[in-house]
């Protein structure tokens, strides 16, 4: 659990209150009002691509990241991360390369190698089937995405065409960067593989690890102590959500409650907690728990998270291995008496494994609106069904897999790009 406590405070160090999307053009007109102050030429304004904007309403400021291009093309880890206040910019991190056309040896931005060979080459690397042939969704001259196969990848596959620096950013190469998510593993894979030769360049996973048999990881025991006195980390923004008849209005579900780190802390014991949503009034919390305003759920699934067990490592949802609601329609009710004696994934004559995933839901929830606070909001990329309008992509609700098959003594947490689905695994112990 202390690992899940690290994922609060680095996706609350994203931004500090609520946001609302700016406009790509009005991004530059910044940049190019402040370009004395951030030491770029126009020529630097040519070859850069605002990646997102957004306006941050509690602080003021207005947040620009500004992606390096060359040739039309992004460089690869090379952005400017802005803050700008009254139009004056306040804060700069992060940095972009100088003299390109060197650093290219003056390399054509087309590539030798066509993106479908790129990702044979990666799932080669990742020793992963080559299907019999690849479907394509998209198609530009610089980006293409090819459908998922059954039984081998488990996302569509996305690739896009960039400059990759190496060798400490003495030369830059052109890469294909592909997003390659293999059906049998964890893994969320961004492999970068040379346009001209179809070499793998370098790689990087986008699913972050927990190792608790690792000796600088906290163990848990039965003498756990709380570490602090818990603080008030909700607070009231915007306005109480509203009854409707499109949304679940009540739901009630036995659980560990929060902030308890575990059953064996202090607080721990499960209670029934009835309508948690209310503690984080306003946007975060506009449509409850089961309900992307569209759809209404009676299982362990709404607008932040559908929660399912997945013993057989099926790495997708189904209605009937998550937790269904005994009450239907409204109010809903979810209370499992665990009995931490016998088998995690016992549902008869004890429901641990529907209190197990009642209690996966109501966690990602609590930690959804937690966040909300701190402006881990829409555009900010944070993992909705429906962002309402408030800008941000979307349709990315976290899939939170209970009791997962494809391991032990672990947990895992995928999260891809706005807009995709994220996807959290937790394993037995």
């Amino acid at each position: 659990m202390r690992k899940f406590y690290l994922l609060i405070l680095m996706l609350v160090s994203f931004s500090a209150g609520f946001a609302q999307d700016i406009s790509k053009t009005a991004a530059m007109q910044l940049v190019a009002k402040n370009s004395t102050a951030l030491g770029i030429t126009q020529t630097d304004m040519d070859n850069s691509i605002v990646s997102s904007a957004y306006h941050n309403k509690t602080s003021g400021a207005d947040l620009v990241y500004l992606q390096q291009s060359y040739k039309g093309l992004p460089v690869y880890n090379q952005l400017f991360t802005l803050a700008f206040k009254n139009g004056q910019l306040v804060h700069k991190a992060g940095s972009r390369l100088t003299a390109m056309e060197k650093r290219t040896q003056s390399l054509s931005a087309n590539p030798l190698v066509a993106a479908e060979n790129a990702v044979r080459t990666a799932m080669q690397a990742k020793k992963i089937a080559l299907p019999a042939n690849f479907s394509t969704l998209s198609s530009s001259a610089t980006s293409v995405v090819f459908a998922k196969t059954a039984g081998i990848t488990s996302e569509d596959i996305r690739v896009e065409l960039m400059w990759v620096p190496v060798a400490h950013n003495a030369t830059v190469k052109l890469a294909w960067q592909v997003y390659l998510v293999p059906a049998t593993s964890s893994d969320y894979w961004m492999i970068r593989v040379d346009a001209i030769n179809s070499q793998v360049i370098d790689e990087n996973n986008l699913t972050v690890y927990c190792n608790f048999d690792h000796n600088d990881n906290h163990a848990h025991t039965a003498s756990c102590e709380s570490n602090a006195t818990p603080v008030e980390l909700f607070s009231a923004k915007g306005d109480a959500p509203a009854a409707g008849p499109t949304v679940v209005n009540g739901a009630s579900y036995r659980v560990v409650p929060y902030p308890a780190e575990s059953p064996i802390h202090p607080g721990g014991t499960h209670v029934l907690k009835t309508d948690p949503w209310t503690i984080a009034p306003g946007n975060a919390t506009s449509l409850k728990w089961h309900s992307d305003g569209t759809n209404d759920w009676t299982y362990s699934r709404g607008n932040n998270v559908w929660a399912y067990h997945d013993r057989t490592n099926a790495n997708a949802g189904a209605i009937d291995r998550s937790a269904q609601s005994s009450t239907t329609p409204d109010p809903l009710t979810f209370d499992f008496t665990p009995n931490y004696t016998v088998a995690p994934t016992q549902t008869t004559p004890v429901p641990n494994q529907q209190f197990n995933i009642t209690n996966l839901f109501y966690w990602n929830n609590v930690i959804h609106d937690l966040v909300y606070q701190y402006g881990f909001d829409e555009p900010s990329g944070n993992f909705q069904v429906s962002n309402q309008g408030r800008g941000g992509a979307g349709n990315d609700y976290v899939r939170a897999e209970a009791q997962d098959g494809s391991g032990t003594n672990n947990a895992n947490f995928s999260t891809p790009a706005d807009g995709q689905l994220p996807r959290m695994q937790m394993y037995l112990w």
